[in-house]
């Protein structure tokens, strides 16, 4: 089928091309309802999607791909970013592997970057530990405090990392758009962040981040189980990508009761 480009807009993608997979491409899905720098699609069994730097290229191909439409994925990619490591490539499993395997053969040294897992969470349990606190959704008072946890998270994680001025922008856009969750102990405290982007169907968790002093104290399980609340009361559903290396990470939020819907990669 013809490729289609869409350059810095909202790229018109048909709804129902993205529909039986969007438990796991739930971030894609909201991205195509944004501007993006550039989006290639058949509209119909491929998407390629480039929000913008620092974040990664979406990659998506339907479970049951063939090794044709792989290999047209590997040169529209190829085409419009080239292979040289500039750009990070989300895919699932499948396509991620013939990506690095036809990168490799040609003598282009790409490498997983992270294995991942995708969680939706329909029915929230309650930790287990009791935790005193409450959730705040983070207002304009917050600010500084929202960029000082984003800085936290990037330096820990090395996630989607940006420069200083591209963190407190985040920070202000999350706050104005009332993405941005805090815990407050029982004293008030800020101890514990996320993040919460909206799709029509999904509120996207990440940024999830406790400060050092106050880890292992259940205020990130406290958290994330009070965010879904709210996601859900908004009748959308919650959802977050993981590390899927890190066991703990993933045992929590399964005992939160989030479900796991797949597997994708990071490569790069």
């Amino acid at each position: 089928m013809e490729i289609i480009k869409f350059e810095n807009c909202i790229p018109n993608v048909k709804k129902d091309v993205l529909a039986t997979d969007d438990n796991c491409f739930f971030t894609l899905s909201r991205l195509l309802e944004k501007k993006c720098t550039l989006t290639v699609t058949d509209q119909n069994r491929l998407i390629i999607c480039y929000s913008a730097f620092p974040y990664p290229v979406w990659v998506w191909l339907p479970k049951d791909a063939t090794e044709d439409e792989m290999e047209r994925a590997y040169l529209e990619i190829k085409s419009h970013f080239g292979l040289d490591r500039r750009f990070r490539f989300n895919a699932n499993r499948p396509v991620s592997e013939y990506i690095l395997k036809r990168a490799n053969d040609e003598g282009i040294p790409l490498a997983l970057l992270k294995p991942m897992l995708a969680y939706n969470c329909h029915s929230p349990v309650a930790p287990t530990q009791a935790v005193m606190g409450k959730i705040k959704v983070a207002g304009a008072e917050d600010i500084e405090d929202a960029f000082q946890f984003l800085q936290f998270f990037h330096k820990n994680t090395n996630f989607d990392s940006s420069d200083i001025n591209a963190n407190r922008k985040k920070a202000e856009d999350f706050i104005a758009n009332k993405e941005f969750f805090f815990w407050l102990d029982s004293q008030g405290e800020k101890v514990a962040c996320c993040s919460c982007q909206r799709s029509e169907k999904y509120g996207i968790l990440s940024s999830v981040f406790t400060r050092d002093d106050k880890r292992r104290m259940g205020y990130a399980s406290a958290l994330i189980f009070e965010a879904c609340n709210l996601i859900l009361k908004e009748q959308r559903i919650p959802a977050i990508y993981t590390d899927a290396d890190y066991p703990p990470s993933n045992a929590c939020y399964v005992a939160l009761g989030f479900e796991a819907q797949g597997a994708l990669s990071t490569i790069g």
